[in-house]
């Protein structure tokens, strides 16, 4: 029996599939409160205005512009709008969702999908929220070495443990380097097989996943990294990738991710989704050239914004660019020039602790992370003159 809440629901499908259109039949005939309509594809968007239908399963399996068909449809039919199709892709979803889709599925639909969908459907509230809305506060940043050996890792370590122990921000390092990743190391942490449990079964990922995968070290900071034996392929999905920064981004205020080369081709949703792109590099000639070419491939290749670019500087004898001959060779401004700090480093690596830790507040390698740890974290300058520069 029908409980008054259960209305008769009224659904249009266009769609030409024929498993599609058994399902929804079967659904109808066994007795399922809703009544469905099914138009063939060649159906313009602006056609379903006439049919004030509560719910619209718009197939776009193949379509040249799927997303256009989709933000037409959903203006033209004032109803709600769950696109169909067969590109298993997160960018597709965000793009299905901001083209004002309710929902993407893929295809092909069962009657336990179908079930889901029209039960959502009457129940307004139970509509679930965009991909791209995140936690009030919640912000992503990526640290990619233009090279091996500038020190990415160790600033990416840093701005975090800055981000977390100076600001007071809840913050995660994630360090996706699976086999040689160094970010749990650098602070005297043992990895273990969260991450690649998670990115192999992203399906199981939620908010108790990744509190048991996720290593503290310390109140605020946590991270998650990998040892990956070197015999173990392992090629993440973008999905999975996308998935689990979805989980992450729902705990966290400050999402710091070590991303290695690579790795730039499974981490497009990461690249898309981040507030900003630093590009680690050393003051050599060879650093110069590998931070332009990467700079191209983000900014061209990927359409990225918000790049900045970090120089570690090296010791004086070694050092083989200037700062204005670095920013005339990029033809941008460097967002900030690491002093070298050997003894620092060395003690950091040993004691298995972050290089601010072991410099100090008043050092300047400290002062020089803690100005984009503080951007990381979110943090005015109204709001970092009253901060105290440690916090014990």
């Amino acid at each position: 029996m029908n409980t008054p809440q259960e209305r008769t629901l009224s659904l249009v499908a266009v769609s030409d599939d024929a498993m599609l259109t058994d399902v929804l039949a079967r659904m109808v005939d066994g007795g399922f409160n809703a009544a469905a309509e099914v138009l063939p594809r060649s159906a313009l968007p602006e056609q379903l205005s006439d049919w004030q239908a509560d719910l619209i399963l718009l197939d776009v399996t193949n379509d040249i512009d799927p997303v256009d068909r989709i933000q037409r449809t959903a203006i033209a039919s004032h109803g709600r709008v769950v696109a169909i199709g067969d590109v298993n892709d997160v960018s597709m979803y965000r793009a299905a969702m901001q083209a004002g889709a309710e929902d993407y599925l893929l295809m092909p639909l069962d009657e336990t999908t179908l079930t889901d969908v029209i039960t959502r459907a009457r129940t307004p509230a139970a509509r679930p929220p965009a991909i791209e809305e995140e936690p009030e506060g919640s912000s992503l940043h990526l640290v990619i070495g233009a090279r091996g050996g500038v020190g990415a890792t160790s600033f990416a370590v840093s701005t975090a443990w800055l981000s977390a122990e100076t600001f007071e921000r809840e913050t995660a390092l994630i360090d996706l380097d699976l086999h040689f990743g160094s970010c749990a190391l650098a602070l005297d942490l043992l990895p273990g097989s969260g991450l690649r449990d998670a990115l192999q079964h992203p399906e199981r990922i939620d908010s108790l996943f990744i509190g048991s995968a996720m290593i503290n070290a310390t109140s605020k900071l946590f991270v998650l990294g990998a040892e990956e034996s070197l015999d173990h392929n392992v090629d993440p999905s973008p999905a999975a990738i996308a998935t689990l920064y979805e989980a992450i981004s729902a705990t966290f205020k400050t999402v710091i991710v070590d991303l290695p080369r690579h790795a730039l081709h499974y981490a497009h949703s990461l690249i898309e989704a981040a507030d900003s792109i630093t590009i680690v590099t050393d003051s050599s000639i060879a650093g110069l050239r590998d931070t332009v070419r990467l700079q191209e491939v983000l900014a061209d290749g990927m359409k990225s914004r918000n790049i900045q670019i970090a120089v570690v500087e090296r010791p004086k004898p070694q050092q083989q660019v200037t700062a204005k001959e670095m920013e005339q060779g990029l033809g941008s401004k460097v967002h900030a020039w690491i002093p070298h700090d050997a003894k620092s480093a060395a003690a950091a690596a040993t004691q298995g602790k972050s290089l601010p830790e072991i410099a100090g507040p008043r050092s300047p390698v400290t002062k020089a992370l803690s100005t984009l740890a503080r951007d990381f974290a979110g943090i005015s300058d109204e709001k970092a003159k009253g901060k105290k520069l440690w916090r014990w």
